[in-house]
């Protein structure tokens, strides 16, 4: 199964459209603040959730990554758009529960569940998005510190361990 969580407006075709609305092409209304989502384990092979990780107040994001690491089969997909920490409107929006900087699913406990296969991150003057790659890191890390970087995007793999996951 390919699942897109919190689809909002902008259903995708082949996937199972999620949120908490009934929005028009919306295919399960699901409460994700809600544990467990009502997926089987390992029942997903892609997972897009662009713009809904970071309104899940009511979880920590340590349950958040354990339940997508729940779902997504060993080798799966996903894709996580998430607003950057350091930008004015990651913190600015009330209904943003969660912030997010340059190496949170790189490290600590998400690398015990997933391996993030890459990071992209854009520019808030536009459409302008960049890989996070080792010649142009430093550069990055000092936009972000200043607000430049407006969103985060990262693309994980499912890794083999139970440890924790």
């Amino acid at each position: 199964m390919k699942l897109n969580l919190g689809c909002y407006t902008r259903p995708k075709e082949g996937y199972v459209n999620v949120d908490i609305l009934p929005w028009a092409g919306v295919d399960r209304i699901v409460d994700l603040n809600s544990l467990p989502w009502p997926f089987q384990d390992g029942e997903c092979e892609e997972v897009i959730a662009e713009d809904v990780i970071e309104h899940l107040g009511k979880l920590t994001k340590i349950e958040i990554v354990r339940e997508l690491a729940r779902i997504t089969k060993i080798g799966g997909k996903v894709h996580i758009r998430v607003p950057c920490s350091t930008h004015i409107g990651a913190l600015q929006a009330l209904q943003h529960a969660h912030s997010f900087y340059l190496d949170s699913f790189d490290s600590d406990f998400s690398q015990m569940c997933f391996k993030c296969e890459q990071r992209k991150v854009v520019f808030w003057w536009g459409k302008i998005t960049l890989p996070f790659v080792f010649p142009i890191r430093l550069l990055i890390r000092i936009l972000a510190r200043f607000g430049f970087i407006s969103l985060l995007i990262y693309d994980l793999i499912r890794n083999d361990s139970k440890d924790i996951c």
